[in-house]
């Protein structure tokens, strides 16, 4: 599956270094996946649900900056909804954006953002004095090179901030196939320091985010070796894809006797099911969201959840962190649930 939540007849393809826990995919899923067709924000901004999400980036990116800056350069910019959120906090930043999507890029200029549609290492733009870049470096072909960009768009006072999934955990950030890497904070580290920059410190996002982390870039940096990844960092993560891969027949043992199913969610957890437990999903008949903001999922109808009883069984959609939560809420309210958080590691 793409980030997108398109589904690709490819597989995953996903290998890792046994020594430093880095896991890539082989090959990239095709050229030019990005300039064209990419859906995932071919849209304007201010859809709720992003832009709350964009709020808590913004939030947390800004208390790692020590002064307003006086502009913004995000490279991966998407929609631009990110610098949106980032110009509530601070209303008189200039905000600059490159996007490799038109189609994206077009949404932000709308939104009357300046932003360059292209690749950050084949595009000229200002420097700027904070460049930020949040979930784009698992998606390049050479991470050392994007880094150098980041120094390149700095100008000399600038802030530099880079985000990313925190590839010291398995979870479901592995299963998408246009991330093709997942970085540990030690291999930040390495690809900084061989792109002429340091990384001056790390934390890890709000719980709301989920498990993402933020590095603090820098033109001073030691030429010492970073710390090794956590240990057994490869088995966990091959254990957690093991169990992904087993998912779907342990799905079927458990909705057997349920010729339909509904499904809470209509996210990516959703979609991660649509992809890797097609047969499962093929019972599903209808998605159920707390006021959700579209009519449809793929092709199966969304219902607003109004908190009764369902006459099928609902499949959980969401992520497994949260689905005790969800199910003692369907279950007082008389719904038949199909938890699967006991098979995943949370």
């Amino acid at each position: 599956m793409l980030s997108d939540l398109r589904v690709i007849p490819q597989p995953l393809d996903k290998e890792a270094c046994q020594s430093c826990g880095l896991v890539r995919r082989r090959a990239v899923v095709r050229p030019g996946l990005f300039e064209s067709g990419y859906r995932l924000y071919d849209h304007a901004p201010g859809p709720p649900r992003e832009m709350a999400r964009q709020d808590s980036y913004a939030r947390w990116l800004a208390a790692e900056v020590p002064s307003p800056p006086a502009s913004i350069l995000d490279l991966g910019c998407g929609n631009g909804s990110l610098l949106l959120a980032l110009r509530q906090l601070w209303p008189h930043v200039v905000l600059r954006g490159i996007d490799p999507s038109p189609e994206s890029s077009e949404r932000a200029r709308v939104a009357g953002i300046d932003v360059l549609c292209g690749h950050a290492g084949t595009t000229c733009a200002e420097a700027s004095d904070l460049v930020i870049s949040v979930n784009v470096i698992e998606h390049v072909e050479s991470p050392v090179d994007f880094l150098r960009s980041i120094g390149t768009f700095a100008s000399p006072i600038a802030s530099m901030i880079l985000v990313c999934p925190d590839g010291e955990r398995a979870w479901l950030e592995l299963l998408f196939a246009d991330h093709l890497w997942s970085f540990a904070a030690t291999h930040i580290a390495r690809l900084a320091l061989a792109a002429g920059l340091g990384v001056a410190g790390s934390t890890t996002a709000p719980p709301d985010l989920g498990p993402i982390r933020l590095f603090r870039l820098t033109r001073h940096h030691r030429a010492d070796v970073p710390p090794c990844a956590p240990d057994d960092l490869v088995g966990n993560k091959r254990r957690y894809l093991q169990a992904w891969s087993l998912l779907e027949q342990d799905l079927l043992a458990r909705t057997a006797a349920a010729p339909s199913l509904a499904c809470f969610g209509m996210g990516e957890t959703a979609a991660l099911l649509r992809t890797y437990a097609p047969e499962v999903w093929s019972r599903v008949k209808m998605c159920l969201a707390d006021g959700p903001e579209q009519p449809t999922f793929g092709d199966v109808p969304v219902i607003d959840y109004a908190g009764d009883a369902v006459e099928w069984p609902v499949l959980l959609g969401v992520r497994p962190a949260a689905q005790p939560a969800l199910a003692r809420r369907l279950v007082d309210s008389g719904c038949s649930v199909v938890r699967w958080d006991d098979l995943i590691a949370v």
